[in-house]
């Protein structure tokens, strides 16, 4: 068959490096321990490596070097076995403001404040609720929103991310890795 009818499209990874889809880890995977490429894609990125406004005391640089290492530790460690690696990362992020389930309600108790609802398929969504109905309604669909100065602006969150590998790019069968984040890339 034609080469040309062989592809309809192919999207390289040097196309997705240009394009700001994926970042290529460079020196930092070497010093990680890698001795292969390794790759993260720009939902990686812009969440988890490039530090969150008003966070001091970490970069760029520190975030991607804990990612790596995390991985590779992981893999050292007999996590690996398949073309696909899950592993968990802790990260300084914003703090959620919105507390949900027995979470919301103690609070509620505690700051004698009412509760919200969330919209189901029986019954619409409301406001101003007391503990007392609240605990008649299924947790789940409980919360309320705190104010900002009740928690601290950060606070560490596991992460889930996933490492495939694959080759380096269509023309370059050499192995590379590339982290996303499971469900979104």
């Amino acid at each position: 068959m034609n080469d040309v009818l062989d592809s309809i499209y192919s999207y390289t990874r040097e196309q997705a490096i240009e394009d700001g889809e994926q970042v290529d880890a460079g020196s930092m995977a070497k010093e990680a321990g890698f001795k292969f490429p390794v790759y993260l894609t720009r939902a990686v990125w812009q969440g988890y490596i490039v530090p969150p406004e008003g966070l001091e005391g970490q970069d760029t640089s520190e975030r991607l070097l804990d990612t790596l290492r995390t991985l590779h530790t992981y893999i050292k460690q007999g996590g690996a076995g398949t073309d696909t690696i899950y592993f968990m990362v802790p990260y300084q992020l914003p703090s959620e403001t919105r507390l949900k389930g027995y979470e919301a309600m103690e609070y509620a108790k505690k700051h004698n404040l009412t509760l919200c609802k969330y919209n189901d398929p029986i019954e619409p969504a409301r406001e101003g609720l007391t503990v007392e109905e609240a605990a008649t309604i299924e947790p789940y669909l409980i919360y309320i929103d705190k104010e900002p100065a009740d928690k601290p602006l950060f606070e560490t969150k596991e992460i889930q991310l996933v490492a495939v590998s694959g080759p380096t790019d269509i023309n370059d069968p050499r192995p590379a890795l590339t982290i996303m984040l499971d469900g979104v890339d």
